[in-house]
Order: structure tokens, then C-alpha cells, then sequence
């Protein structure tokens, strides 16, 4: 037999209520999740260059030519493996909801090799073609991204061709070239695990009009410029959660008002309103947590699909549930319920139960 206050027992009488309510948070929840699961690929997307920036920096000059002595200079640090003179090729790389571009370095075959070494250590280095023959390898989302071929043009401009591919989240590629030493453009190589202490002493050297691009400029790069779209999700997640909260604090209040006389008959024989605010919250603690957990389970579903139907086939970012997913899907629960809570606790507190039966309710 069920308890009269029991959750059972509430259900059994409230099913309509109960489902309203359990949707009604699931959705607000699923919304919200699924939004950040995007915003949060698109900041993968922005901060996937700063993986090749754990191995190798770039030096460069807009005016003068860099002298030949910091170079030098440079080449005899102890945390450098070596510096290279290359050149960039750019290409469209069609992004989820934005396009990026993927990169093709073009210089010597063995600073190639040094690189994908450390880059790309299960990759078979002999693969790499020799140099000046315009073949280039190019990493497996480049290749998915731009649905290519063995052989296919890669490179329009100077007839550079797809050879080999490299399993790698960066969308990049290499061709080994002969590159002459113009003095503008170098590739820096850290020994292994000695890019920080590179970075530091690179930096202490440069004079002015000699520009440097590391870990920490590309990281405080991409926090600028993906902080104002953050900002703005935000700033919507909590509108919404406020809105949705309140919005079902009110339908439940209403639920409850609607309920008075089954109060006013629980205070008649006995419950105290303790008892009473137990019950109100277990209810709304128990409907609230099968929607987060509701919620959660569809959302996995739908990351899932995201993944196998979008991100893979197009070399998209996955999309995935990290800490700050987990956070939001604590929040707005939380929130929902606390909005739900309070009505229900102030309706409790200030109706005189046993007046409400007299009165019919």
C-alpha cells in the first residue's frame, strides 16, 4: 500500500502534471546542453593550433630581413633542436558553422621528419616524399575535410598534390621543398619538451620588428577573440534558465494552489507543515532529477549522432560532454527547482490548511 505522502502516490494522482514538468526541465536542460556542446566545439576549432605550438614556434619579420647573426643566435640555444626558413600555402577548410583555413608548411624533408617525429610519432617518417617534388602530406581531417584523393590536386597555385596522410586533430599539412633563406619566415623546433624554455629565451633576444608566434601568443589570441562569443552565450544560458526557471515556478504554484484542499486535509488529520514542505520538496527533488537524468541520456544520443553523421564524415571537431557541460547541466536544474521550491513553500506557509476544507477548496 502507498504512503499518502509518498512520490508514488503523487505520481499515480498527478501524471499530467508530472510529465508536463519532467519535459518541461528536460527540454530547458537539453536546449541549453546541446547549445554549449556547440560553442565549445567551435573554441576546439579556434584552439586546435595551439597543438603544434607544444613543438615548434614561428619567427617572422614585416620589414627588414631578420640578420643573419639572431639567427645564429637562435640555431645555438640549448633548447633548440633546429630553426628551418619555410613558407605557407593556406586552403579553405569548411568548418561546422564557420570556415577556417588549413595550413601546408612547405620546407626541407628533414625538418619534416624532425617535426612529425614529435608531431606525429606513430607516423612512418620514410613516407615522407623527397623534396621539390610538390607531394604533400597532409593530416586525415584535411584529407575527410576536403573529401581527397591519393594524388589530387591539394595546391592550385603551384600544382602540389596529395601523397600521404597523418592521423592528427590539427588541419595541416607538409611538403618537403627546398626553401631559400630570405631572412623573413623561420620555423623553430624545440627540443622534446623544452618548447617553454625555448619560447622564454627566444623572446629575451628579439629586437624590435621581429615578431614571434608561440603558445602563449596564439592561447591569448584566441581567448580575445572567442571571449565576446562566450560572453554572449552566457548571458543567454542564464536569460533563459531565469525564464524557464521562473516560468515553471509559476505552473507549478499553480499546481499547487489547485491543490489546496488536498493540504488543507493532510494538516486536518495530523501532518505537521514540516512534513508538508518535505513532501512539496520531494516531489519537485525527484521529478527534477528524472529530467536531468532524462536529459543527460538524450544528449549523449544526440552528441553521439552529432559525431557519427557530422564531425567525422567532414572532419569537423567532436563534439563531446566536458566539466563545463556537466557544470551547466547541475545549474539549471538546480535553478529550475529552487524556482519551483519557493512558491510552493510560501503557498504552504501563509494558507491556513483547515480553513480550505471548510471553505470547499
Amino acid at each position: 500500500m502507498d504512503k499518502p505522502l509518498s512520490y508514488r502516490t503523487y505520481s499515480k494522482g498527478n501524471q499530467k502534471v508530472v510529465f508536463r514538468y519532467i519535459v518541461s526541465v528536460a527540454i530547458c536542460i537539453i536546449l541549453l546542453g546541446v547549445t554549449k556542446i556547440i560553442i565549445n566545439s567551435q573554441k576546439d576549432e579556434m584552439n586546435v593550433w595551439e597543438i603544434k605550438h607544444h613543438y615548434y614556434s614561428h619567427l617572422y619579420s614585416k620589414g627588414n630581413a631578420i640578420e643573419p647573426q639572431l639567427i645564429e643566435k637562435i640555431k645555438n640555444l640549448d633548447d633548440v633542436e633546429e630553426i628551418y626558413p619555410y613558407y605557407n600555402y593556406y586552403q579553405a577548410f569548411q568548418g561546422f558553422l564557420s570556415n577556417i583555413d588549413s595550413t601546408t608548411h612547405f620546407l626541407e624533408r628533414k625538418g619534416i621528419v624532425k617535426i612529425m617525429e614529435q608531431l606525429a610519432p606513430e607516423y612512418d617518417t620514410s613516407r615522407i616524399p623527397e623534396e621539390n617534388q610538390l607531394k604533400a602530406i597532409l593530416s586525415q581531417r584535411v584529407v575527410t575535410n576536403r573529401k581527397l584523393q591519393l594524388g589530387d590536386m591539394t595546391i592550385k597555385d603551384n600544382q602540389t598534390t596529395y601523397q600521404d596522410t597523418f592521423e592528427s586533430t590539427l588541419p595541416i599539412g607538409f611538403c618537403p621543398t627546398t626553401v631559400e633563406d630570405n631572412g623573413y619566415y623561420y620555423l623553430i623546433l624545440a627540443k622534446k619538451g623544452r618548447v617553454s624554455q625555448m619560447n622564454t629565451a627566444v623572446r629575451a633576444m628579439l629586437p624590435e620588428g621581429v615578431y614571434y608566434e608561440d603558445l602563449a601568443s596564439v592561447t591569448k589570441e584566441n581567448m580575445h577573440g572567442f571571449s565576446d562569443l562566450e560572453h554572449t552565450f552566457n548571458i543567454i544560458m542564464m536569460v533563459m534558465t531565469l525564464v524557464l526557471s521562473v516560468t515553471t515556478g509559476f505552473l507549478t504554484y499553480m499546481h499547487y494552489l489547485a491543490r489546496r484542499r488536498e493540504v488543507g486535509i493532510l494538516s486536518a488529520i495530523g501532518y505537521s507543515d514540516s512534513m508538508l514542505i518535505k513532501r512539496m520538496s520531494k516531489e519537485i527533488l525527484i521529478s527534477t532529477i528524472i529530467a536531468t537524468i532524462l536529459a543527460v541520456l538524450i544528449i549523449s544520443v544526440i552528441v553521439k549522432g552529432l559525431n557519427i553523421f557530422l564531425a567525422e564524415p567532414n572532419g569537423y571537431m567532436l563534439f563531446k560532454m566536458d566539466l563545463s557541460i556537466i557544470k551547466l547541466l547541475i545549474i539549471v536544474p538546480l535553478f529550475m527547482m529552487i524556482f519551483s521550491l519557493i512558491p510552493t513553500w510560501i503557498l504552504l506557509r501563509t494558507t491556513a490548511q483547515v480553513t480550505l476544507v471548510q471553505r470547499g477548496y
